[in-house]
């Protein structure tokens, strides 16, 4: 599978977050959109949410953040959630790791 979109890693952010995932089979995958400090505008973004630590991880980056350090530094929005089923539903219907449209799978 291939990641859609372009980022600050080629677009891998996508596909690190999915095997993130895999990992932490508790948590969400998300894709959204954050600012980059770097470009000075919002771009297109995956991240892996564990909620009962109350922590995000940014895979692409390999960076653990508290959700307040996420919010300040990124301010993420237009967030789409998945859990580690619906991840996997979604690589196989589309055949990418992301960026995706929930309504896809429906």
């Amino acid at each position: 599978m291939k990641a859609k979109g372009k980022g600050k890693r080629n677009g891998t952010c996508y596909r690190d977050a999915f095997y993130a995932l895999e990992a932490f089979p508790f948590a969400v995958m998300c894709h959204g959109m954050v600012y980059s400090h770097a470009w000075s505008r919002f771009i297109r973004h995956a991240w892996v949410e564990v909620k009962n630590i109350r922590a995000i991880y940014d895979a692409a980056s390999d960076t653990v953040l508290t959700e307040e350090q996420f919010q300040r530094i990124g301010r993420p929005k237009d967030i789409q959630r998945y859990s580690l089923k619906e991840a996997r539903e979604m690589a196989l219907k589309t055949g990418t790791f992301g960026p995706w449209k929930k309504e896809v799978a429906r």
